[in-house]
């Protein structure tokens, strides 16, 4: 039976899922990704128009918010919901409310799954 706990300090990838309840017992810690850290946080605050967030996870905003909660991030809070908020929401809403005949399959590929969502919304209903 090779049944053994990990040595102290090892580094694994856990599911979101079961980072969090495993962190509210003190059981683990929680290092972020790399795209949440500062470097990333850095050049969202400069300008998150620019970056395909989608490249990093179709979830990025919501991952982030949940691992920025869970580890009382403020920081990461509040870079994500300026990123969220700022440049990025205006070309949706731009795009979604005024252009809904124009193709949107570039802009699509850069959004996240919120972002999708919000934009195909904002198509409906512009029609």
């Amino acid at each position: 039976n090779n049944l053994e706990d990990l040595p102290a300090n090892s580094q694994v990838d856990l599911p979101l899922w079961l980072v969090c309840p495993l962190h509210k017992k003190n059981m683990i810690q929680i290092e972020l990704p790399k795209h949440f850290e500062m470097k990333m946080r850095d050049e969202m605050s400069s300008g998150a128009s620019n970056i395909n967030l989608r490249d990093y996870s179709h979830y990025f905003f919501e991952v982030g918010m949940k691992l920025a909660t869970e580890t009382k991030n403020i920081d990461l809070r509040d870079t994500l919901m300026v990123a969220f908020t700022g440049d990025r929401f205006d070309t949706l809403m731009v795009h979604a409310l005024s252009r809904w005949d124009d193709d949107n399959t570039e802009l699509a590929h850069k959004l996240t799954s919120t972002e999708l969502k919000l934009l195909n919304e904002g198509i409906k209903t512009s029609r």
